[in-house]
């Protein structure tokens, strides 16, 4: 489901229809629980022109970065060992293709939903303005969001008016309405390279947030994300977790552990 949802509102307002699924034994079905040996030679034979006589195939998404590595290794530019090395890295999605008329009539339409892009400003200045403030008083961005309590939802609500301000003038009016006492939570002087900004770690907290959670309320989610082991991590700026891709952070959080 948030991949129909990413899909569709990535230009704004989006609809996405929800079916329900009947498996039907008498279909030929081709299903690949992960990438594997057979799953690699299957895309190949398919991006090579072949056709193939399934109804339905199920499996792993091969997207722009792999099939890049797929066609460099049809182009004989890398080997099937150089393909599968760099392979193990990425975190494909799931799809179902319904490939004839008749695995089409396994399904059956059950509604339709409106959706609003989640990518919104009002959460990446939120997580911005929490790391600004954090990085200013030398606290831990979870502590900074318990001082800041009900106004974090102020926040949120009203980012639009708020960044039409030097956000250094904002930090300010928020640290002394919430008696944003210093701390030694100092994770900046311990990082041996370049520091990233605030408005990138920002970028990073909205993209977590929005794709561990749907429908939750946002508040609740700045709560949950901040709080939990994979900020931490994100926070070791000698680490090069924080510019890895939003799917592979999304599904380090879903899974509890750092993907190998």
């Amino acid at each position: 489901m948030k991949q129909a949802i990413r899909w569709a509102t990535r230009f704004g307002e989006g609809y996405v229809n929800t079916y329900e699924y009947v498996v039907d034994e008498s279909l030929k079905v081709l299903k690949f629980d992960e990438m594997t040996e057979d799953w690699l030679d299957f895309i190949v034979e398919c991006r090579s022109g072949k056709a193939h006589s399934y109804d339905i195939v199920e499996g792993p998404i091969a997207d722009d970065v792999i099939y890049n590595y797929i066609q460099d290794y049809l182009d004989e530019k890398i080997s099937r060992e150089a393909f599968w090395a760099l392979a193990k890295f990425k975190h494909p999605t799931h799809q179902i293709c319904f490939n004839t008329e008749r695995s089409l009539k396994t399904l059956s339409f059950r509604g339709l939903r409106d959706f609003m892009n989640k990518n919104d400003d009002a959460l990446f200045y939120t997580c911005s303005l929490i790391e600004y403030i954090s990085r200013k008083t030398k606290n831990h961005p979870k502590d900074i969001i318990t001082y800041l309590d009900n106004d974090l939802k102020r926040i949120y609500d009203y980012a639009d008016v708020f960044h039409c301000e030097a956000i250094e003038k904002v930090a300010c009016e928020f640290i002394e309405r919430s008696n944003i006492a210093c701390g030694n939570f100092d994770y900046i002087s311990r990082c041996k390279y370049l520091v990233p900004s605030y408005w990138d770690i920002g970028k990073v907290f909205e993209r977590l947030i929005e794709d561990c959670f749907e429908d939750e309320d946002v508040i609740e989610a700045i709560h949950i994300v901040y709080n939990s082991w994979l900020a931490s991590k994100i926070y070791n700026f000698n680490s090069d977790l924080y510019y890895q891709p939003r799917d592979y952070l999304r599904e380090c959080y879903r899974n509890g552990k750092i993907l190998e």
